[in-house]
């Protein structure tokens, strides 16, 4: 991995009822399944969990189907990746979890509220599409540079380099929080070319993405939006504030990387939007 501070168990690979899943757990409690982002995998899951739980939670980080152990599905729809989360949790024993999704993590996520609800005490979404989604331009000509790159040797070498002498334009109140995004954005260049598969799949499935019925959404749902965000605009966060049980929360001047630079008022959200629903379900 790119960054010691992630104190991740190390990843499995495990079998389910819908074909193979690589995930990494850790804590006791009330379990949290984190779902990354594009170029992401169960590493920058593991990173979500770090970044917004609190303590005394169990988090089960997952790499999404085509990313890096996971393989690709037969389907990549939203409904899909939900139902191999659904069989992962049989596996592992969890009969119920919350649910935090980071980007494009997003449509997954609220598949799995929609279609498992019996199975989600809440939902967490940050920075993550509600609907249809364009990726911005260039991206998807980038990511086939990049996988062709990607076989040159000693391109990731570079990259790291690149990436530990670059400094971040972000403005971050605390170490933690840089070392969070330091190593988030470091993860990238591991295993580079077992994430773009995944990511063009989310790319063609999310520009195609037929809208979610939001108010069936059974269970409670945070939404954390930066309103600068260039990536994923505020209005996707702003449908789950019209939700029944859907709450907003706007990170004034936050871009796409709104949890780093926002972590502070990310954490005391969340936990509270976790302990009040723990409590309920209890």
């Amino acid at each position: 991995m790119g960054a010691p501070l992630l104190n991740a168990p190390i990843p499995r690979r495990i079998d389910t009822a819908l074909g193979p899943v690589e995930y990494a757990e850790a804590g006791s409690g009330p379990p949290l399944l984190c779902l990354h982002g594009a170029m992401g995998g169960w590493d920058q899951s593991w990173l979500l969990g770090q970044a917004i739980a609190p303590a005394g939670f169990r988090i089960v980080a997952v790499s999404r189907p085509s990313y890096l152990a996971t393989p690709a599905a037969a389907m990549h729809e939203p409904e899909h990746q939900a139902a191999l989360f659904a069989a992962l949790l049989d596996r592992l024993g969890i009969e119920k979890t919350f649910v935090a999704a980071v980007s494009g993590g997003g449509p997954s996520a609220l598949a799995f509220a929609l279609n498992h609800a019996e199975r989600c005490h809440g939902l967490v979404m940050v920075s993550a599409p509600t609907g249809r989604h364009a990726a911005p331009p260039n991206a998807v000509m980038q990511l086939r540079l990049l996988a062709l790159g990607a076989r040159l040797p000693g391109l990731a070498a570079w990259l790291r380099r690149r990436l530990e002498k670059g400094r971040t334009r972000y403005v971050l109140d605390r170490a933690e929080a840089t070392a969070l995004l330091a190593a988030t954005r470091a993860s990238v260049v591991d295993c580079l070319s077992a994430r773009i598969p995944g990511t063009l799949r989310d790319i063609a499935t999310n520009i195609d993405l037929p809208g979610f019925p939001l108010d069936d959404v059974q269970v409670p749902v945070l939404g954390l939006y930066g309103d600068r965000d260039p990536v994923v605009p505020l209005s996707h966060g702003e449908r789950l504030g019209r939700m029944p049980r859907g709450r907003l929360v706007i990170l004034t001047g936050g871009e796409h990387v709104a949890l780093f630079t926002h972590l502070d008022e990310v954490r005391r959200e969340v936990a509270t939007f976790l302990a009040t629903n723990h409590e309920r379900a209890g």
